[in-house]
């Protein structure tokens, strides 16, 4: 393809991405307008809130359900198998002073 049927070409795609880029500014400014509201920071907010209530907006992830951890059955195995220590069995009697 000859150099200067290129560059025509790539003349005629920036003119043509210009004319969309003017069109899509001027539909924009419209819309506020189409919708009923009188100003555009007024209309996002309307957009803003909209799209929240849809849930249409970031979605979050969902929550890891975690088991909850068992107790290690050694543990309990080594108490019970522990030899029981209990304090001397004295008579009570012995434990009240003489009068």
């Amino acid at each position: 393809m000859p150099k200067h049927k290129i560059e025509t070409l790539r003349a005629k795609v920036a003119r043509l991405e210009a004319e969309i880029a003017h069109e899509l500014y001027v539909e924009l400014a419209v819309l506020p307008k189409q919708f009923g509201f009188d100003s555009v920071p007024d209309f996002l907010r309307a957009v803003k809130i909209a799209a929240n209530d849809s849930g249409i907006g970031p979605r979050t992830r969902a929550k890891r359900v975690v088991a909850p951890k068992r107790r290690k059955k050694r543990a309990s195995a080594k108490k019970a198998a522990a030899p029981k220590v209990m304090a001397p069995q004295v008579p009570v009697e012995s434990m009240i002073p003489p009068a």
